[in-house]
């Protein structure tokens, strides 16, 4: 388990100095990188990049949890008593109310667990670094404070790191900030004392790169990170009993003071009356027993699981029974919109052309979208512009895409390091809008809005290749020969393709660079 250190004191005021000064100072060579000697000797000095995680509970534990409660306590009190005046029946039905009632809720946290265990090994992820001079790739945890790492688009940051080269980098940061669209990253030193989403020379664990290229010094891992400290705040929390089990403990306080009060009443009025000692004690004792909703437990127990198994159906998973409940105590939820109301993607709903003004896109009715407004779209001209700058103007790639240039720069690791982050369809069922059979249908959108780059490069292209697969692949067919990347200065960005009669000149960017740049419309 990772132990704290103190690269985190001495670099939190990274983002304030040179590139160089920061790999100085962690006695790192930028072009070479760490030697595999020190980079042992730092990996025990700091101990693996991994983020320190509470222990799972053993099955005793689990156990243990199921029957640590006042109702259980009282049930099973009464079940000895039964026992000890001979109510066997009685006795019997109590213990097999505990024992169902245990297994139920054992086995559905313990299943659970084991669902959480398998996400957190499924979500391993490996960094590019340079050891030695040489480009390495390697488990993400066995990444130390000043290892040199290389990102591209489609890489995850394995820890906090400064820039210190980058080519229109871009990362998806909305873990973190709740920024939902790509920061653009810079070399350079920034002054003052800035918030975690202004440090745009930094780049943070857990962190996507969206589109470009970068190298960067890591000087921070583990719960040192900023994701790191989130992490440590969390732990911190301690349990709260859920509003179920306050009131389940309330009812069980409330019951035992009620059954003993009338318990002790019948006593004392039938000694009053002159009754049997004896008798009065073992029917005052039977008729607690009798008191006691014995079914209680497994009718809460069953209509947990229930809900457990509903939410399951909606990929929804919940590591305690009890928890369940909660939502249905909930009555004001506070919440970022970005990745958790929405999906933090984006989806083509209109285009505005000259001569038919707008154009709304409709993806619910059928397999592929429809244009409302044109018939057939690809005898517009306009629209037929819109469509080709959308494909050749991009350089954002679909999940699906055998990308070439992809291909031969590692395809196993990159294609690895999507399928970490992106739901596949297979694993994407959510229902489209205003359907309630969500386990038949799907909604179109959710299963187009998948790859790697800028979402709204990824739009256009999922909307051009939805709408009309034949005609985006011969524009994507085209052979670019020139490419003017995005730059923040110009807000354009440009590409030159070679076609059969000449060369296609697409470009796209704000609303007044583009503007500026043009001397006539096409209407």
């Amino acid at each position: 388990m990772a132990s704290k250190n103190s690269t985190t004191k001495t670099f939190v005021d990274a983002y304030r100095k040179k590139p160089e000064e920061v790999a100085g100072e962690l006695t790192v060579d930028a072009e070479e990188g760490l030697s595999n000697e020190e980079a042992e000797k730092r990996l025990r000095q700091y101990g693996r990049n991994k983020l320190e995680e509470s222990e799972g509970r053993s099955i005793w534990e689990i156990i243990f949890a199921q029957i640590n409660n006042p109702v259980i306590y009282l049930l099973f009190a009464a079940s000895i008593l039964a026992f000890i005046f001979g109510d066997i029946p009685e006795a019997i039905a109590i213990l097999v109310v505990l024992i169902v009632n245990t297994i139920i809720g054992f086995w559905m946290e313990y299943q659970a667990q084991k669902s959480m265990d398998a996400i957190k090994e499924m979500d391993k992820i490996r960094a590019r670094v340079l050891r030695n001079g040489q480009e390495e790739e390697i488990d993400a945890e066995e990444v130390v404070p000043g290892d040199i790492v290389l990102v591209e688009a489609g890489d995850l940051v394995p820890a906090d790191c400064r820039i210190l080269e980058e080519i229109e980098l871009k990362a998806d940061e909305s873990p973190l900030t709740g920024e939902s669209v790509p920061v653009e990253k810079t070399v350079e030193a920034l002054d003052g004392e800035l918030q975690i989403a202004d440090r745009t020379n930094i780049l943070y664990k857990g962190t996507a790169i969206t589109s470009g290229t970068g190298k960067a010094v890591v000087f921070a891992t583990a719960m040192n990170t900023e994701v790191g400290n989130i992490s440590s705040m969390v732990q911190e929390q301690e349990d709260k009993r859920t509003p179920l089990n306050q009131k389940l403990n309330n009812l069980t306080k409330t019951l035992i003071w009620v059954i003993l009060g009338m318990a002790a009443a019948y006593f004392v009025f039938g000694w009053l009356a002159g009754k049997e000692l004896y008798q009065l004690v073992q029917t005052s004792i039977a008729w607690s027993i009798a008191a006691i909703p014995e079914g209680l437990p497994i009718v809460a127990s069953i209509a947990l699981a229930r809900g457990m198994f509903r939410l399951a159906k909606k990929n929804v998973l919940v590591k305690k029974l009890s928890a369940v409940e909660t939502l249905g105590e909930t009555t004001v939820i506070f919440t970022d919109k970005t990745g958790t109301l929405t999906k933090n993607e984006l989806t083509v709903n209109s285009l505005y052309l000259p001569e038919v003004d707008l154009v709304k896109i409709d993806w619910h009715k059928g397999e592929k979208p429809e244009t409302e407004g044109l018939d057939d779209p690809h005898k517009n001209a306009n629209f037929s512009h819109i469509f080709k700058i959308s494909v050749l103007a991009n350089e954002a790639t679909l999940e699906e895409e055998t990308d070439e240039a992809t291909a031969a720069n590692d395809r196993e690791r990159s294609e690895k390091d999507i399928r970490s982050r992106v739901p596949t369809p297979d694993d994407d069922e959510e229902a489209t809008p205003g359907d309630s059979s969500p386990e038949t249908s799907k909604d179109p959108v959710s299963e187009i809005t998948k790859g790697t780059g800028d979402p709204l490069e990824i739009a256009l292209l999922s909307f051009a290749q939805q709408l009309d697969s034949d005609i985006y692949e011969d524009h994507k067919k085209l052979e670019r020969e020139l490419h003017d990347p995005f730059d923040s200065e110009t807000m354009v960005m440009g590409t030159i393709s070679k076609e059969a009669e000449g060369h296609y000149v697409a470009g796209k960017g704000s609303t007044e660079a583009i503007l500026s740049r043009s001397k006539k419309i096409q209407v």
